[in-house]
C-alpha cells in the first residue's frame, strides 16, 4: 500500500466526518428503538395478562355451582389422596 497523496487526506476527513455522524444518528436512531420495543413488549404482556384473566372468568367451570365441585373432589379423593392435587396440576391461574 503507498503512502496517501495530499489529495486522498484532503478528500478523506470530511468523508470520515460525515459517516461518523451518520453513524452517531444510526445510534441513536437504535437505542431509541430498542426502547420503543421494550415499551411494546412489556405493554402487550399486560395485556396478554389482562386477557388471561378476564378469560378465566367467563370459564365454563365458573358456571359449575360450588357445591358440585366440592363433592367431585371429595369424591375423587376418596379414592385417591393425592386427585385433588392431580386436579389442580391441569388448572391455569
Amino acid at each position: 500500500m503507498s503512502l496517501p497523496t495530499d489529495i486522498n487526506v484532503f478528500s478523506s476527513r470530511p468523508y470520515v466526518k460525515k459517516v461518523k455522524k451518520e453513524i452517531e444518528k444510526l445510534e441513536y436512531n437504535l437505542e431509541e428503538a430498542i426502547q420503543n420495543f421494550e415499551k411494546a413488549k412489556s405493554h402487550m404482556l399486560a395485556l396478554k395478562k389482562k386477557l388471561e384473566e378476564r378469560k378465566s372468568l367467563i370459564s365454563p367451570i365458573r358456571t359449575i355451582p360450588v357445591e358440585i365441585l366440592t363433592e367431585i373432589f371429595l369424591l375423587a379423593s376418596e379414592d385417591d389422596d393425592l386427585a385433588p392435587v392431580t386436579m389442580l396440576c391441569v388448572c391455569r391461574l
